[in-house]
């Protein structure tokens, strides 16, 4: 598990966080595309194993169906990613929203827990303006990592905005 403290420098902070956020349902532990949970969330450690058993009992655990972004939601969760962090004058390196997940490289001074929940409450927001309807569009948790010099940070902004296969609704700060 990440610390607040640089691996080199004691008591620093980090350059930015590099945060991931899956869509509800989208990945629940046992998936054999990995997961995470409290006790395997550390930097470049293993998944959870694949657990076809974990993983329907947790389907079964779900109020409603898989959230997946339309086109159209993506452009939305978008826009309120990039408001919240325009409101809150975090820098807003790069964002990709997927149909299944969003990724987001962002400088802020708030731990990355809040810049996160954040993130997710302006995006549900507006997703349920757009649609008229509340529903759960996000996993309970999401990853936090944080990105301590500036290769770190050019590594996941290039991963995030051209290592997704073809683009959807995408930015990148035009200002390095």
């Amino acid at each position: 598990m990440e610390t607040s403290e640089g691996p080199d420098r004691p008591g620093a902070e980090p350059w930015a966080y590099f945060l991931t956020v899956a869509c509800y349902g989208e990945r629940l532990h046992g998936d054999e595309r990995g997961s995470v949970d409290t006790d395997n969330n550390g930097w470049r450690t293993p998944y959870i194993a694949t657990n076809r058993s974990w993983q329907r009992f947790e389907q079964r655990l779900m109020p409603q169906g898989t959230a997946r972004l339309s086109e159209a939601s993506r452009e939305i969760v978008l826009v309120a990613i990039r408001s919240v962090a325009q409101h809150e004058s975090w820098t807003l390196h790069a964002v990709h929203v997927r149909s299944t997940h969003v990724h987001i490289v962002v400088t802020a001074d708030d731990k990355p827990e809040t810049v996160l929940g954040k993130m997710k409450a302006y995006s549900s927001r507006a997703l349920n303006q757009a649609s008229g309807k509340t529903i759960k569009r996000w996993s309970g948790h999401g990853s936090t990592v944080w990105l301590w010099d500036v290769h770190q940070l050019a590594r996941s902004i290039e991963y995030v905005v051209h290592g997704q296969g073809n683009p959807m609704a995408c930015y990148i700060n035009p200002s390095p």
